[in-house]
């Protein structure tokens, strides 16, 4: 795209927002995720990120889309996402947006909303050749359990750093499952300590590594004196 389009497109992004959201409102805090993102493209202040601008850029085009499919719907997801303190809720309204405004930019014939903006069994109801396709965007818990996964590794880090010998330089822990569940975390905080403090080093020479109840492969490495030096970079 050229330069001058994208400028413009970034500052009918930016308008569009500023319209229905309120300018005022966009800058008097920090804690909502549009009001960062905003704060993040204020080119006056010469603050302005690339990823925010894309992200403020895609977010203003599917609005715009959003309202021409039901302005009502529109202003209902806005207030949303002002008046929301749960963050899921919050991340839901700006995705269902994002997901219309998708849907539009593709061409299809009609989108509709459902009547009721709590309805349980769609979300988008898309009308094409003469078929009805009901969408349903629907939050399954991701972000909690990412959030779960940085909790548990932080109380990991703290064992590895009380714990740790003199010498150790690599350590690897793995887990069979993308998210492991709180009994595996539990058998990888009672047992690591253990593993850590052995009295027999395990070195480069040993197996690759330990395994440990709840699918855990955990491969602590003591550096001998005798490795080749790696040089400097």
């Amino acid at each position: 795209m050229d330069p001058k389009e994208l400028a413009a497109n970034f500052i009918k992004a930016r308008k569009i927002i500023s319209d229905l959201f309120d300018v005022s409102w966009l800058e008097s805090g920090t804690e909502n995720q549009l009001q960062k993102i905003w704060k993040r493209t204020d080119w006056v202040n010469s603050e302005a990120d690339w990823i925010a601008c894309t992200e403020l850029l895609i977010f203003g085009d599917c609005l715009e889309k959003c309202k021409q499919i039901n302005e009502d719907r529109t202003k209902y997801f806005v207030e949303k996402i002002k008046s929301s303190k749960d963050r899921n809720e919050l991340k839901g309204a700006i995705f269902e947006i994002i997901v219309a405004g998708g849907y539009y930019n593709e061409g299809h014939s009609v989108l509709e909303f459902p009547t009721n903006p709590n309805n349980p069994v769609y979300d988008l109801k898309l009308i094409q050749n003469e078929f009805n396709i009901y969408i349903s965007i629907k939050n399954y818990g991701l972000f909690s359990r990412v959030e779960e996964f940085f909790e548990k590794s932080e109380i990991i880090k703290e064992i590895i750093k009380q714990n740790i010998q003199n010498g150790c330089n690599t350590i690897f822990i793995i887990n069979e499952k993308s998210f492991p569940s709180l009994l595996d975390w539990r058998s990888l905080q009672k047992n690591l300590p253990t593993l850590l403090n052995l009295d027999s080093k395990i070195t480069v020479d040993d197996d690759w590594s330990k395994q440990l109840k709840g699918g855990w492969s955990v491969f602590v490495k003591y550096s001998t004196g005798n490795e080749p030096d790696s040089g400097t970079i």
